[in-house]
């Protein structure tokens, strides 16, 4: 997470209303509110690729994708991020600000929050019930790293891919994601 706001501690509602009020995102944990650094132009390169795919097939069967700016909540009143890419096909999931139920969480890394990414969110988001999947996605190199199970009482494992002719295989949502997808437009450099 960045740096924190001016305001030390705040409640749930509070947070809230500075969502409201300014146009920069904050995460929220535990009283804590924390600003979401902007990304590199391939991060968001990545997260739209993903994020089009995804609709592409997805909301045609009622499933809703969202990018960048839909929170998802982790802790009821305490924890909410806001992952890259989420994608919900839970009809009941419809709160105008976040998602509670995602099936698929996507985030691409980066300096400052890979060890974020792979710690904390990790360990929050295999609690999701939901959840079938979490993607890392690398921006510096074609690379993407896939904690599935196939439902919620499934334990998750780990899979890697790293060719950009693989195709990322997500059998709990039968769907497969091309790193040909994934990577287009995108020139690999060093952050």
């Amino acid at each position: 997470m960045n740096q924190a706001i001016e305001k030390t501690k705040y409640n749930y509602q509070e947070y809230l209303q500075l969502e409201r009020d300014t146009d920069i995102r904050h995460e929220f944990w535990n009283g804590e509110v924390f600003a979401m650094a902007g990304g590199t132009r391939n991060h968001n390169r990545i997260g739209a690729n993903v994020n089009n795919f995804l609709s592409n097939h997805f909301n045609p069967k009622g499933c809703e994708t969202f990018f960048n700016d839909v929170k998802l909540e982790l802790q009821v009143g305490n924890y909410y991020v806001y992952p890259d890419v989420l994608l919900t096909c839970d009809k009941d999931d419809n709160d105008a600000y976040l998602v509670k139920r995602p099936s698929l969480i996507v985030e691409v890394l980066s300096k400052s929050t890979e060890a974020y990414d792979r710690s904390t969110k990790l360990a929050h988001y295999r609690k999701i019930k939901s959840l079938r999947y979490y993607l890392l996605v690398s921006q510096t190199k074609p690379m993407v790293e896939v904690y599935g199970r196939q439902s919620e009482t499934s334990i998750f494992t780990y899979e890697v891919y790293e060719s950009i002719n693989e195709v990322v295989k997500l059998p709990a949502l039968d769907f497969v994601l091309p790193m040909t997808e994934i990577y287009k437009y995108i020139t690999f450099t060093e952050e």
